[in-house]
């Protein structure tokens, strides 16, 4: 079998909702993810990656919804093939990642006052977090799905870090939305855009209201994937369906939680339907981690 036949059979098992294709498109599908893996490999010799666990990483980042050559097209493909070496334990991806990403995590770090002697520790915690996880968590590595650049998400999860820790301690310093206030704007960044100004505090309260909505059936399911760290093959044993109903569940808690999110948001929020939709993409690419933080809470 063919490295193309191969991957494209292992990226279709491992999308969220079934999908059907004729023999037009799995071809085009198939030279599509040619494309992907030979760029994203080309980029990060350091280490090999068997293609098959990387398209199906990349599957479980493709939703139920649109045109799925649209959606890779939309993906930091190259940061997926790295984050996805790195959360298989590869030494050489971690080693990788570090010398990319930790120029990243030092910025972050310069910016918050106060941080003193915890620096070396939030470093330590968070490679941890990212690369190793617990008992009931896989690495936090996962949480990274590609539609933003991995130096955004990575800046991100070094201020959570700081500021988790230093709370810890009683420590005063500069707090996570002052911090992200005083950052320059970054155009070219939109994953930052709903942790700034209005948008911040809207869809803080639009989710937790929306959270509440869902049935206990739904909070367990989450609490199982994002705080157990269990697999799509672990829920449908447990509930003995099949792992395609398991992933239909899934798709469906979040396509709930975002049409009330958004919902909640349009009522609150003066502005237009399309500068509605940017700011919903933005919350979409994060809502895996909105998900985690409020089962944390």
């Amino acid at each position: 079998m063919s490295l193309e036949i191969e991957s494209l059979r292992c990226f279709i098992e491992a999308l969220p909702t079934p999908v059907r294709l004729d023999a037009p498109e799995e071809q085009a599908l198939g030279a599509q993810l040619m494309v992907v893996l030979g760029d994203a490999s080309e980029a990060w010799p350091e280490f090999d990656l068997p293609a098959g666990e990387f398209v199906a990483f990349l599957a479980e980042r493709v939703s139920g919804e649109g045109a799925i050559d649209k959606q890779l097209q939309s993906l930091h493909c190259s940061d997926l093939y790295l984050t996805c070496a790195c959360s298989k334990g590869d030494a050489a991806a971690i080693e990788a990642f570090d010398a990319q990403h930790g120029t990243t995590m030092a910025i972050a770090l310069s910016a918050m006052k106060n941080l003193g002697s915890i620096e070396d520790e939030v470093r330590q915690r968070l490679h941890e977090k990212l690369f190793v996880g617990s008992a009931s968590s896989p690495p936090r590595i996962v949480t990274y799905f590609g539609s933003g650049a991995l130096r955004s998400w990575v800046r991100a999860a070094t201020v959570r870090e700081a500021i988790s820790l230093a709370r810890k301690g009683n420590r005063e310093i500069l707090g996570k939305d002052e911090y992200i206030a005083s950052l320059p704007a970054l155009e070219d960044d939109p994953e930052m855009m709903h942790l700034k100004g209005l948008y911040r505090k809207v869809f803080k309260s639009a989710f937790e209201q929306a959270f509440s909505q869902l049935s206990a059936r739904d909070r367990t399911l989450l609490r199982y994937k994002y705080c157990d760290g269990s697999t799509l093959d672990d829920v449908a044993t447990l509930y003995r369906v099949h792992r395609a109903t398991a992933a239909r569940w899934f798709a469906q808690i979040r396509e709930q939680l975002f049409s009330k999110t958004r919902e909640l948001m349009k009522a609150e929020l003066a502005t237009s339907e399309s500068e509605l939709d940017s700011i919903m993409r933005v919350i979409q690419s994060k809502l895996d981690v909105s998900i985690a933080d409020q089962l944390e809470g």
